[in-house]
């Protein structure tokens, strides 16, 4: 984010080999040809001045295009409107013009000429930010071309060369190290989280086969005859619980009561909270079978239950004897009747 390694693409990665091969072979054959070119520093000279005229030429070209359309503007904004003087002339050629409409007519093109002068001045202001950018870049080539042509009898020139060389081909070569550093993160990455779904996986599975093995456990106790057994689906960002199609309000709680058991026997999860809610639409019979399910954990449980009465003489006297607030009509929670 701060710009200290550059952001290099595949392309410019590949496009950045090539450039390196090239700085390379110009920097050997300096090197080979040495003598030849102190003896005869210009040819090195002129090649380096004809490739920086080259891009100046491309360079006026392109500004050539960029001046034209900033002249072509400012002879749009040069525009005038029409005086109203002129629109009497009109009756030498037509019999009785309507000037009225015709003024109204010139008036509407005024307005969108004002809405067109502003959009007009804005284009050129971008452009000539544009041509000031040109300037300095020309103006950048003319002052190396004066330079090189000042060295041009100085074996100093060889040595900036092959320095200049060196140091664009070193950038690129740094350039090309990060991106491939970071190509091999980004596979180890792609390997360690590819790892990662692997691992949690199998151990979702895992989770996943011990609750529901306990589920058939658990369901089996509760229900006399064969109820459809919950169960459970782990992934790694979701889960769902199927109630195997059966959606009523009863055998949900109650598949919910059976996975607060299964968790808690399977986990170190201390204790379990059952409020009245989850009892009411659930029958009897299994809320009986429930009780002595509770009474297998060691862990504590909190229950609470209205109308024990209905249910059987066992779950009655368990309930009465590990009861530790009973209510009634004479013995309420609150003073006030909340209903």
């Amino acid at each position: 984010k701060k710009n200290i390694v550059a952001k290099v693409t595949k392309t410019e990665f590949h496009k950045n080999e090539s450039e390196i091969e090239r700085l390379k072979n110009e920097i050997a054959n300096i090197q080979d040809n040495l003598l030849k070119f102190t003896l005869n520093i210009e040819e090195l000279s002129n090649k380096k001045v004809i490739e920086l005229k080259t891009r100046k030429h491309k360079l006026l070209e392109a500004q050539s295009v960029i001046q034209n359309k900033i002249k072509r503007l400012e002879l749009n904004l040069g525009n005038t409107s029409i005086k109203s003087k002129y629109f009497k002339r009109l009756s030498q050629f037509f019999n009785n013009p309507n000037e009225e409409k015709i003024n109204e007519i010139e008036n509407f093109h005024n307005n969108i000429a004002k809405i067109l002068e502003r959009e007009i001045s804005a284009t050129k202001e971008i452009l000539e930010q544009e041509n000031r950018e040109f300037n300095e870049q020309i103006l950048v080539i003319d002052e190396e071309i004066d330079s090189l042509l000042a060295n041009v009898k100085s074996p100093k020139f060889i040595v900036e060369r092959i320095y200049d060389l060196t140091i664009q081909a070193n950038n690129l070569i740094e350039a090309n190290r990060f991106y491939k550093q970071k190509e091999t993160a980004i596979e180890k990455a792609r390997e360690l989280n590819f790892n990662l779904d692997e691992t949690i996986t199998k151990i979702l599975i895992e989770i996943e086969t011990k609750i529901n093995d306990e589920l058939i456990s658990i369901n089996r106790e509760i229900h006399t005859e064969k109820k459809k057994i919950p169960r459970i689906t782990l992934r790694r960002r979701s889960y769902s619980y199927d109630h195997s199609s059966n959606t009523g309000t009863g055998k949900s709680y109650a598949d919910l009561i059976e996975f607060d058991l299964a968790i808690l026997k399977l986990t170190a999860l201390p204790l379990l909270i059952h409020d009245s809610v989850l009892f009411k639409n659930i029958e009897d019979k299994a809320i009986d079978k429930i009780i002595e399910q509770y009474e297998l954990f060691e862990k504590q449980i909190f229950i609470a239950l209205d109308g024990i009465n209905r249910f059987s003489d066992y779950s009655q006297k368990s309930l009465q004897d590990n009861s530790v607030i009973r209510l009634s009509e004479s013995k309420k929670l609150f003073n006030i009747d909340w209903r």
